[in-house]
């Protein structure tokens, strides 16, 4: 299952990134010695918090390669540069031909390694399939089924809805709260409209004893021109913008 596949990652992204440190001294000729030691475990331990808030090791299978091995290179970039930071501050003496090869021998290893991985999830669907429900059968949901689709490893068990009546539709929100209190799905994805802002609420809490993955996806992004942004940490999501010409005329004409 998701779990499974998830320690797997952080089990192998940890004997790489020692491994490649390891490997890294033998290639510069340099033995061994306790500040290599400690070098890959604040590395091992600063990785796995850095990826950890990336999202690499929660649900990862529901994204793509390029997006993980964004976050790979994101996340590593940030080691090294607190490696530097505190070889600055401390003036450790590390042979900077290891540090160098290691930096750049860790993050391709880790970086075959997911897309190795991903192969023989495909090829031989070791872990099975991830179990995901759609709560709301509308538009959006319906979109969101034939992008899931597209993903190795994920099966889709059915739409819940308490508006609408289709043969794809398994049953209302009642029964996906107790199919999800049963086992019966590892995610739930929320597409209900903006306006069913209580039944939302009621979902939640009442999803919130069980075992599943919740994630919500907003019907704003029906608008075509709809994207995310950020004000200082704030996620707002912009929905309509002028062309840039008329901005530009507006400009002139102040």
């Amino acid at each position: 299952m998701e779990h499974q596949s998830a320690l797997i990652q952080f089990i192998s992204d940890t004997g790489l990134l020692a491994g490649t440190l390891g490997l890294s001294v033998y290639l510069s000729g340099y033995p061994w010695s306790d500040k290599y030691s400690i070098a890959a475990l604040g590395g091992v331990l600063l990785y796995y918090l850095l990826a950890q808030i990336n999202g690499l090791y929660i649900y990862w299978r529901s994204t793509n390669l390029s997006w993980e091995l964004k976050q790979i290179a994101s996340s590593w970039l940030s080691v090294v540069l607190v490696f530097l930071l505190l070889a600055f501050v401390t003036k450790a003496e590390y042979s900077p031909q290891v540090m160098l090869t290691w930096f750049v021998l860790a993050p391709l290893a880790v970086g075959l390694w997911r897309w190795w991985f991903r192969v023989l999830l495909r090829k031989r669907q070791i872990f099975g399939f991830t179990r995901v429900a759609i709560a709301g059968a509308g538009e959006l949901g319906k979109r969101l089924a034939q992008t899931i689709e597209r993903h190795q490893g994920i099966s889709i068990i059915g739409f819940y809805d308490d508006k609408r009546v289709e043969d794809s539709i398994r049953g209302n929100l009642e029964t996906l709260i107790q199919d999800a209190k049963n086992g019966q799905m590892d995610c739930i994805y929320i597409t209900l409209p903006m306006s069913a802002e209580k039944r939302i609420k009621a979902l939640l809490l009442d999803l919130a004893d069980t075992a599943v993955i919740v994630y919500m996806i907003p019907d704003l992004f029906r608008f075509d021109h709809s994207h995310w942004q950020n004000i200082a940490g704030l996620p707002i999501i912009s929905i309509y913008r002028p062309p840039l010409g008329k901005k530009s005329t507006a400009v002139k004409q102040s």
